[in-house]
């Protein structure tokens, strides 16, 4: 059970904090020591990393909500190595549902999963493929 409560309230408190300009005046590295310490003490509260660094905190401080590693690289509120994890395992969600709603998805559905890096567009497909065509879900995932 996670203290959604805590996480929500940590994630305000971090918001406050960058609206003050607090972290301008530490600079990034210290912000990121001092953030990832707070996270270290929230998780002995049963608090959920994901939740504080939410609403595009992660990518402003430059801390991954998944790995917690410190960097320069985000989108998504992930480093390049989590959010190509994260991609993966999106186009496998996506390509089980579409073989389950749409069975004679042709190569091209396929392929279009498979070079997909917009994860955005991944989550909606796998999470409506019951309900949009075929042509709709290309659209989303090629962008065109």
């Amino acid at each position: 059970m996670s203290n959604h409560a805590g996480s929500y309230m940590l994630n305000d408190i971090l918001q406050m904090l960058e609206r003050e300009q607090v972290f301008a005046l530490l600079g990034r590295e210290k912000t990121q020591r001092l953030v990832l310490d707070i996270i270290k003490r929230a998780q002995d509260n049963d608090c959920n990393y994901g939740e504080i660094l939410d609403n595009g905190v992660a990518e402003r401080l430059g801390i991954c909500r998944y790995c917690l590693n410190a960097g320069q690289s985000f989108q998504y509120g992930l480093c390049d190595e989590c959010r190509k994890k994260e991609i993966d395992w999106w186009r496998k969600h996506c390509l089980d549902s579409l073989c389950r709603w749409h069975p004679r998805a042709g190569a091209k559905v396929r392929t279009a999963v498979n070079n997909c890096t917009d994860l955005p567009a991944l989550k909606a497909v796998e999470s409506h493929a019951a309900e949009w065509s075929l042509q709709d879900i290309l659209r989303r995932l090629t962008g065109r």
